[in-house]
């Protein structure tokens, strides 16, 4: 998790009804940017408070989780994943007539992948 300070130098809204928010840091501390930067595009919890952030208040960030009324569009990240994949099948030629055999094909090769890392 990362802790900044910072200042909400806008606020507005889109044409899909999310918020956007731009806040503005004093520096950073080179891991904390690098933190910063993996996140980027990625959906994250965020905790706003006025004042510091009590210990509670970090423990209740720590132990929130997403659910999918949380993700845009109401989409889980597999459902966001096959959707990609989708796109990716139609755009590439991957050897397979039928999407849903590229996708089994793609996952088992995926699931035996992580396997393989397991002990």
């Amino acid at each position: 998790m990362i802790l900044l300070k910072g200042e909400i130098e806008s606020v507005s809204t889109r044409k899909d009804r999310t918020v956007k928010v731009v806040i503005g840091t004093q520096e950073l501390k080179p891991n904390e940017a690098g933190e910063l930067f993996g996140l980027q595009n990625n959906l994250a919890t965020v905790g706003i408070a006025p004042n510091e952030i009590t210990p509670e208040e970090i423990e209740l960030l720590q132990s929130s989780r997403l659910s999918v009324e949380d993700v845009p569009n109401g989409k889980s990240l597999s459902q966001r994943l096959r959707g990609a994949l989708f796109v990716y099948w139609k755009q590439y030629d991957t050897g397979f007539k039928e999407f849903d055999s590229f996708y089994s094909d793609y996952m088992e090769k995926k699931i035996n992948n992580v396997k393989s890392k397991l002990e």
